[in-house]
């Protein structure tokens, strides 16, 4: 009998049930890992998001709190309706009050430490199909951490720390830094003290303004921080320290044009107008640093581009510490600025960018400065002061002039005359010349270099120089000069001679040493003239007596001390500083024309372009001041005016090609508005004489030097004194002012660590 071979019946439904149960637990198990996989990225992106929150609250100026709040709600936004819902959770889940611990070992919460923002945020999340193995929920953890500096982003502009303002708080631009304060402006015989502002102090920032000096503390009438020390980024002193209130958002600071029209220097290149190289450093330094990529070869126009480019996204480093040099580029037009800017913020946000003294650094430069040699003849003499020197021009009449017997001059201080002149033999007047003190030095210790500057002097006469270039291109108005001065080896020289005298625009030569030096600027009356005079006993004039006397010449004047580095096409420099001559005549209204007036532009007259550049504008402002009263003097009174032009000091017919100037006669702060165009402009040296009447007639003269820049020669720079935030002003949809961008500033120095605001936050590694 055959046994069955059948298998017992059931055994695979039991197998069947068995594998089933097993793939119903690995599908569900799948499915739940899957659901949580997506609760976890949702969770992930929204611990991104929060983190990135809290550093833009910093980033628009906001506290730790405030960040704090903000990655909350953005939690709470993204999270309470999705897990009410699912879950029926509480309307409101308060992840401020669930931080647990710090740093590496946050498990919960939101921890703002500066400008560092971790967030970890714990979940629960419900199972579905692993409710059968027991497990019906699981915590979903995420976290993040950003920086709000990670990202660089300072703004690629350098803002004037300490400027300069005339009494009608118009800017002026000539604090310095260098130079003890009080400080004066413009000219003529009153001192017209310049108000000088710390623009990240909060309110007004007005250090010193009228010449009382109260202190070196915080009072409103003090000095420089710590001077004479000029400062120590270490140790905060000098430039360098912390304002005395420091501006905040409620209690901002001076408005302050940042980059653009009249966003210049007090003391350097008038046509710098802000932008900055964050990658060139140590300029004047043996090696120079250059970051991303960036070197001594780069081009000037990819400097210009990584400016724009720094502005529309954000720098990446590394930070700019205070105390170093930071090249810059000259004529960069404001309009590419303006749009960059215009693109990426609003009018009323808060941008960091650094601020510096003032001082915009040439390597090789010099610094120019006139004043009248003190204890000479009239220096200084009450009510004068400044620069001032005045003498007394001769009367009309011989009988004031002469004695009762026509043997001598009758005693009076009447003019300047050379002394050694055979025919000023007679005991009056007085020989002694008007003196001046030109000082030379080097711009900054960082510049400093033996060179030789060649020095010539102009007197605000009218201009009649000939029109091909030959001869004298401008009158010094029946004046001579002499200059006198002592080498370093303590060698003496006098040009042209100890008894000679020469006209003004003829050039002298002085080796100015590395420590700089003095030059005695010594000014007379030379052209003649014979007058009659009658004795006492001709009653009726019928026997002259031919007596020479300078000639009359009576007026207010400017001399215009210009000195220009010798050097060759590539290094030499122009700079150019005033002194005061007032020729009064001898009865008691001290001018022949009560509208006579001084007239000369305000701080050191020069500009330098590189003609690569886009259109270049420069504005540099001129002063009129009434000769009689001191005071400033409307234009109103101007009955003509006329410019004329010099390119290497041959004077032109007409305004060069690539070069116009328009005169602003408005208000009380008149300019001459010169722009440049770098598609027909040749490289050169110009000059621009502009010649103003109301009665009397006076000129002055800007220097122009254009470049050949077809390298990237970078040797302009400013040292950074820290950071600051400010808040832009400008309406840059509507700006009432075109191409120029104002602010006020929002907090006091900051260092790199302090900076939050303005920069651009970045997601970063969790260590």
């Amino acid at each position: 009998m055959k046994k069955s071979r059948r298998k017992p019946q059931g055994q695979a439904l039991v197998t069947m049930a068995i594998f089933a149960v097993t793939l119903f637990i690995f599908v569900g198990l799948g499915i739940d890992s899957g659901m949580l996989y997506v609760e976890r990225r949702h969770l992930q992106n929204v611990a991104d998001a929060a983190c990135l929150a809290a550093t833009t609250e910093l980033s628009l100026g906001g506290s730790s709190d405030e960040a704090r709040v903000a990655a909350n709600q953005y939690i709470i936004s993204n999270m309470d309706e999705n897990a009410e819902a699912a879950f029926d959770l509480p309307e409101t889940i308060d992840f401020l009050s669930t931080t647990v611990g710090s740093g590496v070992s946050l498990t919960s919460g939101i921890q703002v430490s500066g400008s560092d923002v971790r967030v970890a945020v714990t979940f629960p999340a419900f199972t579905y199909f692993m409710r059968l193995a027991g497990i019906e929920t699981y915590n979903v953890m995420a976290r993040a951490r950003c920086d709000a500096t990670s990202g660089g982003g300072i703004w690629p502009v350098a803002v004037v720390r300490f400027p300069g303002y005339d009494e009608d708080n118009e800017r002026v631009g000539v604090a310095n830094t260098g130079i003890t304060l009080p400080q004066t402006y413009g000219n003529g015989p009153k001192a017209k003290y310049l108000k000088v502002r710390d623009i990240l102090q909060a309110g007004d920032g007005v250090l010193n303004q009228d010449g009382i000096i109260g202190g070196s503390g915080c009072s409103v009438h003090r000095n420089w921080f710590d001077w004479p020390t000029l400062g120590d980024p270490a140790s905060k002193t000098g430039s360098y320290h912390q304002p005395c209130e420091a501006a905040s958002v409620a209690n901002p600071g001076y408005e302050i044009e940042m980059a653009g029209l009249n966003a210049n220097p007090n003391v350097g290149n008038t046509s710098y107008s802000g932008p900055l190289l964050l990658d060139a450093r140590q300029i004047s330094f043996p090696n120079r640093l250059f970051y991303n990529g960036q070197s001594a070869a780069t081009s000037t126009n990819t400097w210009k581009e990584t400016i724009i480019k720094y502005i529309l996204t954000q720098y990446p480093g590394p930070d700019v510490i205070p105390g170093q040099q930071l090249g810059v580029v000259n004529g960069i037009n404001t309009g590419n600025i303006l749009d960059a800017i215009d693109d990426r913020y609003n009018g009323g946000e808060i941008v960091t960018t650094l601020v510096y003294n003032g001082q915009l650094y040439q390597d090789p430069d010099f610094l120019v400065s006139v004043v009248c040699k003190p204890g000479s003849f009239r220096c200084n003499e009450a009510p004068y002061s400044n620069q001032f020197v005045y003498r007394n021009a001769p009367p009309t009449d011989p009988a004031d002039l002469f004695n009762a017997t026509c043997t001598s001059y009758n005693g009076k201080e009447y003019f300047i005359a050379d002394g050694n002149d055979l025919a000023f033999l007679l005991s009056n007047p007085k020989p002694v010349p008007a003196e001046y003190l030109v000082t030379l030095k080097p711009s900054s210790a960082q510049t400093a270099a033996a060179t030789t500057v060649r020095l010539t002097a102009r007197l605000s006469g009218e201009n009649i120089g000939s029109e091909n270039g030959t001869g004298a291109p401008e009158d010094f108005a029946h004046m001579k000069v002499r200059w006198e001065w002592t080498d370093a080896a303590g060698g003496t020289h006098a040009v042209p001679s100890a008894n000679g005298w020469q006209d003004g625009m003829t050039p002298v030569e002085v080796d100015m040493p590395v420590a700089g030096t003095t030059v005695t600027l010594k000014v007379i009356q030379s052209d003649k003239e014979t007058i009659d005079c009658f004795t006492a006993l001709d009653p009726f004039k019928q026997n002259p007596i031919p007596m020479i006397v300078p000639k009359r010449v009576a007026g207010a004047h400017t001399i215009q001390v210009i000195g220009r580095s010798v050097g060759g096409a590539a290094t030499s420099r122009e700079h150019s500083d005033y002194g005061v001559l007032g020729m009064r005549r001898y009865q008691a209204s001290p001018y022949f024309d009560t509208n006579d007036f001084y007239f000369s532009f305000i701080g050191d007259p020069s500009g330098l372009v590189k003609n690569v550049n886009p259109q270049t504008t420069i504005e540099p402002k001129l002063q009129l001041v009434n000769a009689n009263s001191g005071n400033p003097m409307s234009w109103n009174v101007i009955s003509g005016s006329s410019l004329t032009y010099y390119q290497n000091d041959a004077r032109l017919s007409g305004a060069p090609a690539g070069i116009s100037a328009q005169r602003d006669h408005s208000g009380q702060s008149p300019t001459l508005r010169i722009q440049v165009n770098p598609a027909t402009v040749q490289p050169g040296e110009y000059d621009i004489d502009y010649q103003v009447t109301a009665g009397s007639t006076h000129s002055t003269r800007f220097h122009l030097r254009v470049e050949e820049d077809l390298n990237a020669s970078i040797d302009s720079w400013v040292v950074a004194l820290c950071y600051a935030n400010f808040r832009i002003t400008t309406n840059l949809n509507q700006q009432s002012t075109p191409n120029v961008i104002k602010g006020r500033a929002v907090s006091g120095c900051l260092d790199p660590n302090q900076i939050t605001s303005g920069l651009t936050s970045r997601l970063v590694q969790w260590n």
